[in-house]
């Protein structure tokens, strides 16, 4: 198990580990930030691969969302809502949560974030 442990850290860069410019910080690290390789679009959280391991662990079986750690999750969640952006608004050109199609954009064209993603492809 050690030499396991041992041969993982000689592959492992100190640069691929340690948040630097640009890159996303893991939410549940407490000392010093490491890089983000995921995020989870449920718990709304970032995760280093170890973390992330924990996290696979906790929820195994539950439907978690996991999607590369690009950017802040508050980018992608709605300020008035506090949901995750699901739905474009084709009259307005932005994102918003599915709570933002019944009073804002109520009579607005909307359709799935996932579904505007594929057709700009």
């Amino acid at each position: 198990m050690l030499a396991l442990v041992v041969e993982k850290l000689k592959k492992t860069k100190l640069t691929d580990c340690y948040t630097g410019a640009g890159d996303v910080n893991c939410d549940v690290c407490t000392e010093r930030k490491y890089k983000a390789v995921k995020s989870c679009l449920v718990c709304l959280n970032s995760y280093c691969q170890d973390h992330l391991e924990e996290h696979e662990s906790w929820f195994k079986g539950k439907r978690h969302n996991l999607t590369d750690a690009t950017g802040p999750l508050q980018e992608m969640i709605c300020q008035k809502h506090e949901k995750l952006f699901e739905v474009f608004c084709r009259t307005d050109q932005k994102c918003i949560c599915v709570l933002c199609t019944m009073d804002e954009h109520k009579h607005h064209d909307t359709v799935s974030a996932a579904a505007q993603r594929t057709e700009k492809q």
